[in-house]
């Protein structure tokens, strides 16, 4: 692992107050160590990550020269790339579970996008919605609950979920012009963004089969979740 820089931040002082003996004493607290990290492959030109888990494993992906980008999972000190299966150029991780399990979307030269579960090295695409339509997974919980989008023949997509690998859409989703979930948590409530009918970006959430839109503070042009 190249370029590891560890600092530390030193000479931090915490100031108690001993009420009961009248005076104000300097008390150093324990130094806190970090690690700086630089986990870039050799011959990425750019390289981001999108999210870790409880167990500090981390998923982005690094571009090339000719800009195809590679997942990868980063996991106590190993890096382990995820590229993509025969008829794709690129692959882009946007979140795991505490299994190590990385949900994202393949790519091909044209931008055509379908949504991906990756586990222990083997690679599944995820069913979409019509044939041939665009997809991504952007979120996945502990239970293996897994979101995105999918494109559908009434929008250029629609938010939805992915149960067992199985497709269906986010109730109340398909009254947006377009609309995607990006974050599941552990009790199956969802978040998203969506487009309404004046190409205004709106905030949702979801859970138990109905989807409420956030509310937009006063001023602002539009909302989204991450």
């Amino acid at each position: 692992m190249a370029n590891v820089r560890r600092i530390v931040r030193a000479g931090e002082v915490a100031w108690v107050v001993l009420a009961s003996l009248g005076f104000v004493c300097a008390v150093p607290t324990q130094a806190q160590q970090y690690q700086v990290r630089d986990f870039a492959p050799s011959g990425s030109e750019f390289l981001s990550t999108s999210r870790m888990n409880s167990g500090g494993a981390v998923v982005g992906d690094w571009e090339n020269d000719d800009e195809e980008t590679t997942a990868f999972l980063w996991r106590d000190g190993v890096l382990t790339e995820i590229p993509p299966t025969s008829g794709w150029s690129s692959t882009i991780a946007y979140d795991l579970n505490d299994s190590n399990r990385v949900v994202g979307a393949l790519s091909d030269d044209d931008f055509n996008l379908v949504a991906f579960d990756w586990s222990a090295g083997v690679l599944t695409e995820l069913p979409g919605l019509v044939s041939g339509g665009a997809s991504s997974a952007t979120g996945i919980n502990n239970a293996g609950l897994i979101v995105g989008f999918a494109e559908d023949t009434l929008s250029g997509g629609v938010a939805v979920v992915w149960n067992n690998r199985v497709i269906s859409k986010v109730p109340g989703a398909s009254s947006f012009l377009f609309s995607t979930a990006t974050a599941v948590n552990e009790n199956g409530r969802m978040c998203g963004t969506a487009f309404d009918s004046s190409f205004t970006s709106v905030a949702w959430t979801a859970f138990d089969g109905e989807l409420t839109t956030l509310l937009t503070p006063s001023g602002w042009d539009g909302a989204e979740t991450w």
